[in-house]
């Protein structure tokens, strides 16, 4: 059989270590076939065979390449069945970023480490070896490799249309992945290595499904822990832990202030049995942005034979910065229609105004807009806010109540 078909047929390898330890790899031989377009609708495994080796699309760093690889396997998770998002692990990334190099130095495809010697190739270690080496005491392993492709999209989306390496992508066993990327040597051009594991009693925190950055000071956690973990807490770098609340893995949180890297940290407890865990993130938008809730419109209706008004009070809206800084914004409000007033006409977030309608004699639809505009400091983003309102003055409103029924017992 050729090489060649050799690859056709081979679609993943599955090694059982002991009774505990797994190791679940895509593998295949050496691609033999030239540098050209593969098929993805072809039964070899697609991440094994090169691509059309094209010009790099940008000069984008490996840094941000392996980022969105993992990026790009957490959207792909959450898409299939929203699955949980896993950990950057930096003990994963070495040994990936090791492979990728090293397959491209020596030029090979393997998930074997080999070396060239005199222009051979020699072995030296089992794929799972190399893995181990940086990362231990592990209970499950994964790996994918790929070469020739020319961004991450496009390498990820190889994995995901070969049913071997979306299994992988997308496997519930997995807690923590490392990605490694290389080019400029070898036959194939680019390189590319993503490890996955899991370690036992290691529950990860991971904040935006692993985004490397964000312009909210709002963002989402998962904790792992389910199984384990009763009760858990959180804190931004060295501030108050919040309460302990019972564990639930998913929690909004909102990050210290201020741009630039921040790092949220989690406890979880068993009894009294704790287990730590942290992620960071970097924050990096608007300083200051003008925020107004609710949004959108706010509608009164007014009974004029009753003079009943509803709602029966003032509409009461939230100013807010709601950018990444926690500085304060002197805003001021304005109103144009003489129907409705806003108390008060000017403050400094964080703060709260009113507005109220004062219902005319005439029946009939009025329409009216409130706008906060932010007057300091000066580089404020979202310089103003509407808030449109609608005030319904019917003579008459019919009202119909309905029988209360009691069923007997």
């Amino acid at each position: 059989m050729t090489t060649a078909k050799k690859a056709l047929a081979i679609l993943a390898w599955l090694i059982l270590l002991g009774t505990t330890r797994r190791v679940w790899a895509q593998g295949g031989p050496y691609p033999s076939r030239p540098i050209g377009a593969v098929h993805i609708s072809n039964a070899a495994p697609i991440a094994d065979l090169p691509a059309s080796q094209t010009v790099l699309e940008g000069l984008t760093s490996s840094v941000d390449f392996t980022a969105q690889v993992v990026e790009l396997i957490n959207q792909a998770r959450w898409e299939n069945g929203r699955l949980p998002p896993l950990k950057r692990q930096e003990d994963l990334d070495a040994a990936a970023a090791y492979h990728s190099q090293d397959m491209a130095v020596d030029d090979y495809f393997n998930h074997d480490s080999y070396n060239r010697v005199d222009g051979q190739l020699v072995f030296e270690k089992a794929w799972y070896e190399r893995v181990s080496s940086y990362y231990s005491d592990w209970s499950a392993l994964g790996e994918c490799i790929a070469a020739g492709y020319t961004s991450p999209q496009s390498v990820v989306n190889a994995w995901l249309n070969s049913p071997g390496h979306r299994a992988i992508l997308l496997g519930e066993n997995y807690t923590e992945i490392g990605s490694g990327y290389y080019s400029g040597a070898g036959t194939y051009g680019t390189y590319w290595t993503t490890d996955f594991g899991s370690r036992p009693g290691v529950y990860p925190l991971v904040i935006n499904r692993e985004a490397a950055a964000t312009d909210q000071r709002d963002v989402s956690l998962y904790v792992y822990g389910a199984g384990w973990a009763t009760q858990m807490r959180f804190r931004n770098e060295t501030g108050e832990w919040s309460e302990w609340e019972p564990y639930n893995p998913d929690r909004a949180w909102t990050l210290s202030c201020g741009n630039g890297q921040k790092t949220v940290y989690a406890e979880l407890s068993n009894g009294s049995e704790i287990r730590s865990a942290s992620d960071s993130i970097l924050l990096d938008g608007e300083p200051y942005r003008l925020t107004v809730e609710p949004d959108g419109e706010v509608i009164f209706l007014y009974d004029a034979e009753s003079g009943q008004l509803v709602p029966t009070s003032a509409w009461t809206l939230q100013v807010e910065n709601g950018g990444t800084g926690c500085g304060g914004i002197t805003w001021e409000a304005y109103w144009d229609e003489n129907w409705l007033t806003v108390s008060p006409a000017t403050g400094t977030t964080p703060s709260t105004l009113t507005v109220t309608p004062i219902p005319p004699a005439t029946p009939g639809e009025y329409v009216g807009e409130v706008t906060i505009t932010a007057l300091l400091p000066a580089d404020a983003g979202a310089v103003s806010q509407s808030i449109s309102v609608r005030l319904i003055v019917a003579s008459q409103v019919d009202q119909t109540f309905l029988p209360l029924v009691v069923k007997g017992q």
